[in-house]
């Protein structure tokens, strides 16, 4: 299920394609931009038993996931992952999908938010700011937009500059 996220990740940030580096941005600890080890940065961030709490069921330690190492994956002990990705902002284009019958606009949160059906399976929750996007993506046999949600919201004050 992990490369299926991966895949998923890294097939979103290839379409997107860029002329120039993106700018590096800095804040609540996370340091984004070409070679600063994002993932890493986020598996340090958030320890395994806060991912568990905001998940609801046990999680194996954080790996760095995503393209160019952008994210952080838990698997759970059964089946299923939660992921969280920070990016620039620049790729919310490729990340909400208002088409969607089942994606909400979330209020709250960063200048813009959704929770909406991931690409392949389970849920993505994401949150737009000036300098960064971060996603959360839920999958596994218990996931919802609820959890998706509840991750996003979980993180995003340990993620991002003032607390989001």
């Amino acid at each position: 299920m992990r490369g299926t996220v991966i895949a998923l990740a890294l097939a979103v940030s290839a379409c997107t394609e860029r002329t120039s580096a993106p700018p590096a941005a800095t804040g609540a600890g996370i340091v984004l931009g070409p070679d600063s080890g994002v993932g890493a940065q986020i598996c340090e961030t958030l320890p395994q038993e806060e991912i568990a709490a905001l998940a609801g069921a046990p999680v194996q330690p954080g790996q760095v996931a995503g393209p160019l190492g952008s994210a952080c994956a838990w698997d759970f002990e059964t089946t299923g992952i939660v992921l969280v990705q920070v990016m620039t902002p620049d790729y919310w284009e490729s990340f909400a999908n208002p088409s969607d019958s089942r994606h909400q606009e979330l209020s709250g949160i960063g200048s813009e938010a959704f929770v909406q059906p991931g690409l392949v399976s389970g849920w993505s929750a994401g949150a737009l700011f000036a300098d960064r996007l971060v996603v959360a993506e839920v999958t596994g046999p218990t996931s919802t937009s609820g959890l998706a949600e509840g991750v996003l919201r979980g993180v995003v004050g340990r993620l991002v500059p003032g607390g989001g």
